[in-house]
């Protein structure tokens, strides 16, 4: 699936999710905790240091309550040992400083796949995360000058 190249390229991603509907801190991070477990358990990565970074996830919002219009802001970082910064919102800002940083590359990755991967909760997401590729291609194709532009 193209959007792989998109969760595993070597590069910082940016994922911002706008709630439509109030969800509570605990509601959102178990369910996406429960889809990321399955994503890395069916690729045989998950270990005691996973489940470490999952209790912590779902520890961050225990106590958050996310109305309609509220964001919740992730940074997947895959330098070093990789991070998970995660950050709210409740204006539609981006805020200067992070909520909270989790050290664990597989689990940023997983986090990132249950967003906009083949069974992502966003189809809106997956639709452009699949195009996103190809679109920057495109951009440096002409910017390379291959004859094309």
């Amino acid at each position: 699936m193209k959007c792989f190249r998109l969760i595993l390229g070597p590069f910082e991603k940016f994922i911002r999710v706008t709630l439509i509907l109030t969800l509570t801190g605990q509601e959102y991070s178990e369910k996406v905790m429960e889809n990321s477990v399955a994503i890395l358990k069916s690729a045989g990565n998950y270990s005691d240091a996973e489940a470490k970074a999952v209790e912590k996830f779902i520890e961050v919002f225990k106590d958050e309550n996310h109305p309609p219009g509220s964001s919740i802001l992730f940074t997947v970082s895959p330098y070093g040992d990789g991070t998970l910064n995660i950050g709210f919102s409740k204006d539609g800002s981006i805020p200067e400083i992070v909520n909270a940083v989790i050290e664990n590359k597989l689990l940023g990755e997983a986090v990132l796949e249950s967003i906009i991967g083949e069974h992502g909760v966003s189809p809106a997401a997956r639709s452009l995360a699949e195009r996103l590729p190809e679109l920057l291609k495109d951009g440096e194709d002409k910017l390379i000058g291959n004859g094309n532009a």
